[in-house]
């Protein structure tokens, strides 16, 4: 099963998100979310790191909005 990983930023309900970039792992995705977040002046706490991780979203990232990672399944119909 190859997948993955879809990056996005949300509202702090999580209803409406926009892509920031596709990536090969989660991993490279929250490197990315620090990147974005930097570009914002923010920095992800170690808090939202962790549940970017550990549950795909962060909660209360003192930024714009919240972070969110889906892992897509390639070649699958939805």
């Amino acid at each position: 099963m190859k997948t993955v990983t879809v990056l996005y930023t949300a509202d702090s309900r999580h209803n409406n998100k926009e892509m920031i970039g596709i990536f090969t792992t989660k991993g490279n995705a929250i490197k990315a979310a620090e990147e974005k977040a930097a570009q914002e002046d923010e920095k992800i706490s170690d808090d939202d790191l962790y549940n970017l991780e550990r549950i795909n979203q962060t909660q209360g990232y003192m930024g714009f909005g919240e972070f969110m990672i889906e892992e897509v399944e390639l070649n699958r119909l939805q």
